[in-house]
């Protein structure tokens, strides 16, 4: 498993482009994770990964591993020992959404405030053509999460199964308590 970790002030979010403003930090954090999934997926090479919120910085760690189940246990665990300290979290990963047309690719990202109960999980829709990528401009949320700062670190996959690009079929759907969303996504919750 290999792990990057990374400390820096609040960013500037590049999300004019996008059809919110992020108004507080968590925000930012929010819209900094998709535009950094983004990037790594134009790139080629896309690790989930972490982002807490400690005051106004950020702490980046990616999340690879072997199997799925080891990316989800090193993010628990990253969450878990920095929830005295940190007050945010989001956890960004390349999965898919079932919609009634079918299942379609997707940056989703999990966040949640330490001591909120459950958090949430906002997709944005991809497609893929060779090496080109098109995504959606809008981020919908698409349902609650758990909250990984309440829930420590056993147990079983959170919001959703990872998938890779190579096997998107194993997963990767988000939904509560580890199993794969069947809903629709709801534009009304969207950003």
């Amino acid at each position: 498993m290999s792990a990057r970790d990374e400390t820096t002030e609040a960013p500037d979010t590049t999300a004019e482009d996008r059809e919110i403003r992020a108004e507080t930090a968590v925000d930012q954090m929010l819209l900094y994770a998709f535009d950094q999934a983004v990037e790594m997926l134009e790139q080629g090479s896309f690790e989930p990964f972490t982002i807490l919120l400690r005051d106004d910085e950020f702490f980046i760690e990616e999340h690879s591993g072997e199997e799925i189940e080891a990316c989800y246990a090193s993010a628990r665990r990253s969450i878990h020992q920095m929830a005295l300290v940190a007050s945010d979290y989001v956890f960004c990963y390349d999965g898919y959404v079932d919609l009634d047309e079918g299942r379609r690719d997707a940056v989703i990202v999990e966040r949640a405030h330490r001591g909120a109960g459950a958090g949430e999980v906002f997709a944005m829709l991809y497609e893929q053509q060779g090496s080109s990528f098109t995504f959606d401009e809008t981020l919908y949320g698409i349902g609650d999460a758990d909250n990984y700062f309440d829930a420590g670190v056993g147990g079983g996959a959170g919001a959703g199964e990872l998938a890779d690009d190579a096997d998107a079929d194993a997963g990767g759907g988000a939904g509560a308590g580890g199993e794969p969303a069947e809903a629709i996504l709801d534009e009304d919750r969207g950003l």
